[in-house]
């Protein structure tokens, strides 16, 4: 039997200082949109190293290495490279992916690409500093129109919809995670949604963590929040949800 799956992490690493950690993660989003060196830009190097990688995978000559499904898991700045990527490659398209879906957008790949991304900052962040780059986040950034104060908390149980759309980005589900203090990247379909369940008890693990979908039965959206809590601390004992949302895209 094929290997059930392969799981590719990206995110970026910890400044030790915290009072320079938030410039830090400026200075990495400045660093990654910047257009020069014209022959050598940073989001040129990182791209080239991620397709590698892609590429690698959806190679079906060795059996070895055939996969049934992909999982990547990105956080903070690896989330929006992950989604700036899977733009690019599901509209202009590469040969050497037809088995993960990006040959020919009209033809569905052989081998499941799923997205699980926490902290991203494509909806709080670029989209609202850079709306014209990032319109496939939302037409009109948070806002733009009209005071934060104005939105209004999606109720528990409505169907998530909207941009951004997974389909755009040629995953087969993509599952967004955030901490309600996280002043990175938070929701991305959900309006100020800060609780981990959807009321009763103390709220904290283990009861059931309450998931927003788009459907029930096969959903492409996905949304939670894990509970309280800043930018870091997805990976570690603090957020046992993240390891079981993992293992539910790798086995389900």
């Amino acid at each position: 039997m094929a290997r059930t799956c392969h799981w590719i992490t990206c995110h970026r690493g910890f400044s030790g200082q915290i009072g320079l950690f938030r410039s830090g993660i400026v200075l990495d989003v400045d660093n990654y949109l910047r257009t020069s060196p014209k022959e050598k830009t940073p989001r040129a190097r990182i791209v080239e190293r991620y397709v590698s990688l892609l590429r690698y995978l959806a190679d079906g000559r060795d059996k070895d290495r055939s996969y049934d499904r992909i999982v990547i898991m990105a956080h903070s700045l690896g989330a929006l490279i992950s989604g700036d990527l899977l733009l690019y490659l599901r509209s202009q398209g590469d040969p050497q992916l037809g088995r993960i879906g990006f040959g020919d957008s009209k033809v569905k790949g052989e081998v499941e690409l799923r997205l699980f991304t926490m902290g991203d900052p494509v909806r709080q962040f670029l989209n609202r500093f850079f709306p014209y780059l990032y319109e496939w986040v939302r037409e009109t950034p948070d806002n733009a129109l009209q005071d934060l104060g104005a939105l209004v908390p999606t109720p528990p149980g409505k169907p998530l919809a909207g941009m951004p759309d997974p389909e755009r980005l040629g995953v087969e589900r993509w599952v967004n995670a955030y901490r309600s203090g996280d002043y990175i990247g938070r929701s991305l379909w959900l309006d100020e949604w800060h609780n981990r369940t959807n009321g009763g008890g103390t709220g904290a693990f283990p009861q059931p963590i309450y998931v927003a979908r788009d459907n029930a039965a096969q959903p492409l959206r996905e949304e939670m929040c894990i509970g309280a809590g800043a930018h870091q601390h997805y990976w570690d004992q603090s957020a046992p949800d993240i390891a079981q949302k993992l293992d539910d895209l790798i086995c389900r």
